[in-house]
């Protein structure tokens, strides 16, 4: 029982120290295949921020992107059939670690970041050349790929709320090789605002 009421008293402990800050973001992406073909994109949905210490929290939040690539640019063939188009919805989910570097009063906080971004596919449509005349669809929900992120970040605070705007680089670590898989790399901006409900005066 002792045990129990220790661990229950830490746990609060934690809880009213922390910070739990919950908000939405926007996410324009530039994806490159090499350095003459590049694709743009836009992700957006939930971000939150959790404070484990004062110089450490976690970014966690999931999202939507639409990717369209037009591949007369790349020559591509699957199946050995040339493809025009490929469409792709997925949902990112990402785990990023969050380390404050610089705080400048309780206003400007300079800060670096670093984990894992996974994408499930939950559409696909590949359209084929003009003489092969017929696309295909699917809405086969699985992995897509997953990649490793890492950036800077700045956090101006007003009150309880406050905006941030972090550029990245990303890479991929893993793929499903049943899809296509234009680009390893990729150069984003994540920008949003969170509200913080555990506001510490």
């Amino acid at each position: 029982m002792k045990k129990i009421i220790t661990v229950s008293l830490l746990l609060l402990s934690f809880q009213l120290q922390s910070q739990v800050k919950i908000g939405l973001n926007i996410r324009p992406e530039l994806s490159f295949a090499n350095s003459n073909t590049c694709w743009t994109s836009c992700s957006f949905g939930l971000a939150t921020n959790f404070t484990i210490y004062k110089w450490l929290s976690l970014n966690a939040g999931i999202g939507y992107q639409s990717k369209n690539y037009d591949l007369t640019k790349i020559p591509y063939t699957t199946d050995r059939e040339p493809m025009t188009a490929y469409l792709l919805h997925t949902l990112p989910v990402y785990l990023l670690p969050k380390v404050n570097i610089l705080k400048f009063g309780r206003t400007f906080q300079f800060y670096g970041i670093a984990g894992a971004t996974m994408n499930t596919c939950i559409y696909e449509r590949v359209t084929y050349a003009e003489e092969v005349s017929h696309s295909e669809s699917s809405n086969k929900i699985s992995f897509f790929n997953l990649l490793v992120t890492i950036g800077p970040g700045l956090e101006y605070s007003i009150s309880q709320f406050s905006i941030f705007i972090e550029p990245a680089f990303n890479t991929v670590v893993a793929r499903n090789m049943n899809y296509y898989q234009p680009y390893n790399n990729s150069i984003s901006l994540n920008i949003g605002f969170f509200y913080n409900f555990t506001h510490n005066k």
